[in-house]
């Protein structure tokens, strides 16, 4: 039956897939032919108009079917220092913060925008904003490219004098048969204080 179904949606994919490819030139055609049809070059402006048809279809199905190709996520590129030993990378935003995440690059579609950031020995980094990187904006990169597999984040607990927090686990931590550390449920104001403390994090 899973099998059945699977094939059933595989197959409902391909024949939109083409639907969109096809009904943009087709339309485009036709409308064109009928234009400029006492034009000597009707049949040109006819095919032009088809390739601009399924141009826009080609953007219709990857917007429809491949959205990450289309949109991609930002990168956040976290250059660790070496003697960093943390399962997990902590962004707090704290506004009025000095550090902020330098953003570079478009949103243009099939593009992103990419923030490299040096991680201390705690693994914590305190910046003024997370707009661009929570909510599943970003992934975490390391500086050879490889990606951070492991993500969390949501809201600071009140009076912390943090908004939000962002974390991305290392790819060693799934290395082999060993279960990585869980993050501490950082919106918990004693566990965050906790977590603080362990990583010598001191407040402002």
């Amino acid at each position: 039956m899973g099998g059945d179904g699977m094939g059933g949606l595989a197959v409902a994919m391909l024949l939109a897939s083409v639907l969109l490819f096809i009904a943009p030139a087709a339309i485009f055609f036709f409308a064109a032919m009928a234009f400029a049809k006492k034009s000597k070059y009707r049949v040109a402006i006819a095919l032009a108009s088809a390739t601009l048809g399924t141009a826009l279809g080609f953007v219709a199905v990857a917007a429809t079917f491949f959205e990450s190709s289309v949109s991609p996520p930002n990168r956040l590129i976290l250059q660790l220092s070496p003697e960093m030993k943390h399962m997990w990378v902590v962004l707090l935003e704290k506004p009025g913060a000095t550090q902020s995440l330098a953003w570079s690059g478009t949103d243009l579609p099939f593009m992103s925008r990419s923030a490299s950031v040096t991680v201390p020995v705690s693994g914590v980094v305190i910046v003024d904003s997370l707009i661009g990187a929570g909510g599943g904006y970003a992934q975490a990169y390391g500086s050879a490219d490889e990606l951070f597999p492991g993500q969390g984040g949501g809201p600071a607990p009140p009076g912390s004098g943090f908004t939000a927090y962002l974390a991305f686990q290392r790819p060693e931590a799934t290395v082999g048969d060993s279960q990585p550390p869980d993050l501490p449920s950082l919106n918990d104001a004693i566990e965050f204080a906790a977590f603080l403390k362990a990583r010598g994090v001191v407040r402002e």
